[in-house]
């Protein structure tokens, strides 16, 4: 299957916004749109959430994909980079700041995901996250589609923490 990502940075230098108002205009503009509640349902609740949040929390935006799929089947997915060094900042945007329910049980293997991809919290802390490759921000995606009014979050884990080059992520090989 086919996807596409859309780098959100250069609008949004071009345009002089931040790159959440790239995307969340972008949604809100593609054709057919109004037909979508759930789409935009679930983008308002994101707006909200980011709303309360920040102005700065606007560039953790980092791309929007979707799927060479059916329109029908094809769901947005917006890749953001949590601008907290602690756990519960990483589950608050996971949550939505509660707004996305039923995955509380979720937390302790979040939690435990989130050590084993990016090390322990002090170590976070210590040192300047774009230094070193495991202390960079956590990124996750949330997706948007027409079956559901919520948006699904999902956890981003890059592949260069696990990898032995560019090459073996290319291949699919450790």
């Amino acid at each position: 299957m086919g996807k596409v990502y859309y780098l959100l940075c250069f609008a949004a230098a071009l345009e002089s916004k931040t790159r959440w108002q790239v995307v969340r205009l972008a949604i809100r503009q593609l054709p057919g749109i109004d037909a979508q509640p759930n789409i935009l349902h679930a983008l308002g609740i994101m707006e909200e959430y980011l709303a309360g949040k920040p102005k700065d929390w606007e560039n953790g935006a980092r791309y929007l994909a979707t799927d060479f799929v059916e329109p029908e089947k094809a769901r947005l997915k917006i890749y953001l980079r949590v601008l907290g060094d602690m756990f519960d900042e990483t589950w608050d945007y996971y949550m939505l700041g509660g707004r996305i329910t039923e995955l509380d049980e979720d937390k302790d293997r979040f939690h435990d995901l989130i050590e084993l991809t990016s090390g322990s919290e002090s170590l976070m802390c210590d040192v300047r996250r774009s230094t070193h490759v495991k202390r960079k921000a956590t990124t996750m995606y949330f997706s948007l589609s027409a079956d559901s009014p919520w948006p699904t979050p999902k956890l981003n884990i890059y592949p260069a923490n696990f990898a032995a080059n560019d090459e073996s992520i290319i291949r699919g090989h450790k």
